[in-house]
C-alpha cells in the first residue's frame, strides 16, 4: 500500500470540497449553525480523507501518523495553545485593524453563549469536533501529499496556507496560517496527528472558554449592543492589537521553549547535531549504540557521553528536522485547482467585503 497520498488528488479533492463547502455547507450553518458545523466537518472534510485514502489505496495509519503520543506531551500541548492564543489574536488583530479604517469589520458568525448548556455544545462543535476533523485534513492528508512530493518543510508550509485559506475570511486568515506552522511542527516531532488534534482542540476550547467568561460578564453592562459596536472603531482595534503584540511577543517565545521541550522528548540524537551543555557548545561527531562521541567546538577536545544520561540532563540542542532536500519538481497541472481556490476565496473576499 502507499504511504503518501497522491499531491494532484488531493488538491483536487481541496478544490472541491471549498466549493462543496461554501456551497452546501454553508446552506446548512445559515439554516442551522451546529447541525452545519456537524455536516461541514465529519462529512465534508473527514469522511473524504478516509474515502481517498481507500480508493487509493493509501495506507492510513502511516500516512496519516496515527501513532500514540507521549502524556507529558499532552500537558505541554495545552500549555502550548493557551500561549498560541495572543499570538494568533495579534496576527489577526494587524488585518482587522487595516479594515477598520474602511469599515469592512466583520463580525464572525458563531452564535453567542449564554449559558453552560450552550457551552457544551459550543465546546463540543467548535473545538472537538473541528480539532478532530479539520487536523485529520489538514495536518493528516494535505500535510502527507506535500511532504511526500516535496519535503518536510514544505509540507508544513502548504498544509498552514491551505488551512488559512479554507476559513474563507479575511479576518482569520493569518492565525490559522500560524497555527497551522506550528501544529505541523509538532505533528513531525512526534510522529503522531494527535499532537495537532490535541492542539486544535486545546486553543479552541480555550478560547470558547474565554468568550463564555467574556460573555457572563458583559451581559451585566449597560447598553451592551453599543459597547459592541463602540469596540470595532479604529484607534480601539489598534489599541487591541498593540496590547496583543506585547503580549504576543512574550508568549511566541514561551512556545518556542515548549516545542524544544517535546523535541527534545521525541528527536533522538543524530550525528552533526550541534548541543549545549552546562554552558559549552559540542557537536555529536560519532554515536555507538548508547554512547555519544562530541567535539568541544572552542577546544576541539573529544568527550564520551552516556545518551540515555545525556537525554534525562538539562540540554539543549539545535533541531534540523527540516534539512531534507526537495523530492520532485513542481508540476503545473498538480496546482491549477489550489490556483481555482485562491481565485474562490477572493471572490469571496469581495463579496464579503462588498455586502459589508
Amino acid at each position: 500500500m502507499n504511504e503518501n497520498y497522491s499531491l494532484l488528488k488531493t488538491n483536487l479533492l481541496y478544490t472541491a470540497l471549498t466549493i462543496v463547502f461554501l456551497t452546501i455547507g454553508g446552506y446548512f450553518q445559515n439554516k442551522d449553525f451546529y447541525s452545519g458545523i456537524f455536516i461541514t466537518e465529519y462529512i465534508i472534510i473527514l469522511l473524504p480523507v478516509f474515502l481517498l485514502a481507500i480508493f487509493t489505496k493509501v495506507n492510513i495509519r502511516k500516512a496519516l501518523k496515527i501513532n500514540p503520543i507521549k502524556l507529558k506531551t499532552l500537558f505541554k500541548i495545552f500549555i502550548m495553545a493557551f500561549l498560541l492564543l495572543p499570538v494568533i489574536a495579534s496576527a489577526n488583530l494587524l488585518i482587522i485593524s487595516i479594515l477598520s479604517f474602511f469599515g469592512k469589520v466583520i463580525m464572525p458568525p458563531i452564535p453567542e453563549v449564554t449559558n453552560g448548556k450552550e457551552f457544551l455544545v459550543q465546546l463540543f462543535f467548535v473545538s472537538i469536533s473541528a480539532g478532530l476533523c479539520e487536523e485529520f485534513f489538514f495536518r493528516g492528508m494535505v500535510l502527507n501529499a506535500y511532504e511526500g512530493f516535496f519535503n518536510k518543510k514544505w509540507g508544513v508550509i502548504s498544509a498552514a496556507l491551505l488551512f488559512g485559506l479554507f476559513h474563507f475570511n479575511i479576518q482569520n486568515l493569518l492565525g490559522p496560517i500560524i497555527l497551522g506552522l506550528v501544529f505541523g511542527y509538532i505533528v513531525q516531532l512526534t510522529n503522531s496527528i494527535f499532537a495537532s488534534v490535541i492542539a486544535h482542540i486545546a486553543n479552541n476550547g480555550i478560547a470558547v472558554t474565554i468568550a463564555f467568561i467574556g460573555s457572563y460578564f458583559a451581559s451585566a453592562l449597560p447598553d451592551n449592543a453599543n459597547s459592541a459596536a463602540a469596540l470595532n472603531t479604529p484607534s480601539i482595534v489598534i489599541a487591541q492589537f498593540i496590547f496583543f503584540t506585547i503580549i504576543a511577543s512574550i508568549s511566541a517565545f514561551g512556545v518556542y521553549l515548549i516545542i524544544k521541550s517535546i523535541a527534545k522528548d521525541y528527536i533522538p540524537l543524530k550525528v552533526s547535531d550541534n548541543i549545549n551543555i552546562n554552558e559549552t557548545n559540542y557537536s555529536v561527531m560519532e554515536i555507538e549504540e548508547n554512547t555519544a562521541y562530541i567535539k568541544n567546538k572552542e577546544t576541539e577536545e573529544l568527550k564520551k557521553i552516556n545518551i540515555p544520561k545525556l537525554l534525562k540532563s538539562k540540554y539543549s540542542r539545535t533541531l534540523k528536522i527540516w534539512d531534507d532536500k526537495i523530492e520532485n519538481k513542481p508540476k503545473l497541472i498538480y496546482f491549477i485547482p489550489i490556483g481555482i481556490s485562491v481565485i474562490m476565496y477572493f471572490m469571496v473576499l469581495n463579496l464579503q467585503l462588498t455586502m459589508k
